[in-house]
This record gives C-alpha cells, sequence and structure tokens, in this order.
C-alpha cells in the first residue's frame, strides 16, 4: 500500500511567510489499495489511517518499482532503481544496503 496524504501546515509565525504542506507517506508491506476503509475495505478497521486520508489530498493511482520490500524501500528513499543495483529481498540480520553517503 501506498498512501500519500498532504496536510496545510499551521503557521505560528506572525510575517507572511508561504506555508508549506506537511507530507505523510505510509509505506506498508502486503497492503492493497483496498484494504484500509478510506478506500473501501470493510474487513479491518482503520479509523487512524482514515482520518489521515479525510484531513488532506488522496491518490488513487500510484506505482512502485518492486513487488517486494526491500527494492521498492530502496527505490522510494533515494531514487535509484533497486534491481538496477542488485538490491534483493533481504534477511533481517542483513547489513545496510543504502550506504550513508546516499
Amino acid at each position: 500500500m501506498f498512501l500519500f496524504v498532504s496536510l496545510g501546515a499551521q503557521d505560528a509565525s506572525s510575517n507572511n511567510q508561504a506555508k508549506l504542506p506537511n507530507v505523510v507517506i505510509i509505506y506498508g508491506d502486503d497492503v492493497g489499495y483496498a484494504d484500509v476503509g478510506c478506500y473501501g475495505a470493510k474487513k479491518i478497521p482503520t479509523p487512524n489511517v482514515d482520518r489521515l486520508a479525510s484531513l488532506g489530498l488522496r491518490f488513487t493511482d500510484a506505482h512502485c518499482s518492486a513487488a517486494t520490500c526491500t527494492p521498492s524501500r530502496f527505490s522510494l528513499l533515494t531514487g535509484i532503481h533497486g534491481f538496477r543495483h542488485g538490491v534483493r529481498i533481504l534477511a533481517p540480520n542483513a547489513p545496510m544496503t543504502i550506504k550513508p553517503h546516499r
């Protein structure tokens, strides 16, 4: 599941600075489009995700670079296609795939 929510920022300052949006990306493993309430799920209640979605902007067409967690997270965080750099599914005790300089 990929849920992208953009919420308006609260500007506490008294000057007229441009208000930038707050952006929340929820990237879940093994969660499909219709697995949360705001997209039609009925079996498992998801009130917190539904509330976030109701307060912001929901996107209904999203894609990921891989169907598995490690390469898709690598791509999201680095902007580099994971499979082109040999990133595969890693064991829980695997060394870091994303090097600190990236």
